[in-house]
């Protein structure tokens, strides 16, 4: 009796596992791996999966006629081999009709007391779309990286331009402020600059009693000058007296033109008599 209950036992779950195995929605096969690779048993799913119209129609081809490659089912059988099991492998398979079609295997060897691979049971999901998605998420990745390229060259060729456009726009300026600073003609400061440096000048030395002086000084009959040899050679001389004072002069010291042939040199950190030795320096070179 114990006997005869354990048959009908087992039969019960040979029968659920085959009903289990014949509804599920994915591939379930046994193949032997010799040769070619014959099936020994399929289900229905399996079937589908490749476009076969019937179970006894797929019992009839190898494994080996659903790879892509022969290389493939090499590689796959020797994993097989050395591992004993492979779980979720994507493999290139093809349909009956010769579509191509991702699948993903998980595969047991079963052996003999010898140790030789007697069956191979293999679980087979068709990933086609799966791969499709992925093969196009990774599409559309290498295409945004490529954009962001394309874009951040863009940006950094603008950047380029605008940090030239701001350097020549500071020139500009630069040139600007030197024009409303300096006399045209000498180019040495003007009387609006002047007056802008006195002022500060002044402050300074009111709050911590230092010495500044000024010297101030013109070109005697300067106008006769003009009158007698013309205006150019007015220039002259007005350009050549602002070099003479310039290099006569400590990098501390200001010097302007005050109006025509009239100009101011502020000493800073010089007492009057310091004042007057360099205004009798200025006025000896004038004269020489």
């Amino acid at each position: 009796l114990k006997v005869i209950e354990t048959q009908k036992s087992l039969r019960e779950s040979e029968e659920k596992y085959r009903s289990l195995v014949d509804n599920v929605h994915i591939g379930v096969y046994r193949e032997n791996p010799s040769g070619r690779g014959s099936f020994l048993k399929v289900n229905p799913a399996l079937v589908k999966m490749f476009g076969y119209g019937s179970t006894e129609k797929f019992m009839q081809i190898s494994a080996s006629d659903l790879f892509q490659s022969s290389e493939s089912r090499k590689d796959y059988l020797e994993q097989i081999r050395i591992h004993g099991v492979v779980k979720d492998r994507e493999l290139a398979l093809k349909k009956k009709d010769g579509t191509p079609i991702w699948c993903s295997v998980t595969a047991t060897a079963q052996y003999t007391e010898q140790g030789d691979v007697t069956y191979i049971d293999s679980v087979i999901e068709d990933i086609t779309d799966r791969k499709a998605a992925q093969d196009n998420l990774l599409k559309a990745h290498d295409e945004l990286e490529r954009r962001v390229r394309e874009r951040t060259a863009d940006l950094a060729e603008a950047n380029q331009l605008l940090l030239v456009e701001v350097a020549e726009r500071k020139r500009f300026e630069e040139k600007l402020r030197e024009l409303s600073e300096t006399d045209h003609l000498t180019m040495i400061y003007n009387r609006r600059k002047l007056s802008e440096i006195m002022a500060f000048e002044i402050k300074k030395t009111r709050r911590y009693a230092r010495p500044l002086s000024l010297i101030m000084l013109d070109l005697d009959h300067f106008k006769k000058v003009n009158d007698t040899y013309g205006h150019n050679i007015g220039d002259s001389v007005l350009k050549e007296t602002a070099r003479i004072v310039s290099s006569m002069l400590r990098k501390v010291d200001v010097f302007a033109g005050y109006g025509g042939e009239e100009f101011i040199v502020l000493c800073t950190e010089t007492g009057i008599a310091g004042a007057e030795i360099l205004a009798e320096k200025i006025r000896t070179a004038i004269e020489e």
